[in-house]
């Protein structure tokens, strides 16, 4: 759902979807907190929210007063298949929790993405 201009936030009923591997809904228009619904997606590879624009324009960053998710970062803790993380260009805020992505598995020299 890349750029498909969805709008909104992501519903808490998200957590019904226990077999998702990829959540990808980056560039896009969307707004509100994150979920708690989301951690217990812990069965990702890809996790990418990034580029939300609240606006409705995607085209400048730094004037166009974008906020996308808000809130506070959860940890992600528990999320052992995760290779791919993005929450770039949103408005999450507050510190980030001591085991944030503890629990991702780097054992077998697999890539880990994240930015």
């Amino acid at each position: 759902a890349v750029s498909n201009e969805l709008t909104g936030p992501i519903p808490d009923s998200i957590s019904s979807l226990t077999n998702l591997a990829t959540l990808r809904v980056s560039t896009n228009f969307m707004t509100g907190t994150l979920p708690p619904g989301l951690q217990s997606l812990s069965g990702l590879t890809v996790l990418d929210l990034s580029n939300q624009w609240s606006n409705g324009e995607d085209d400048d960053y730094d004037t166009k007063g974008n906020s996308g998710f808000v809130g506070t970062l959860p940890s992600f803790k528990g999320f052992k298949e995760l290779r791919r993380f993005d929450l770039g260009v949103n408005s999450l805020q507050g510190t980030i929790p001591v085991d944030f992505l503890a629990d991702v598995d780097r054992s077998d020299g697999g890539l880990f993405e994240y930015a």
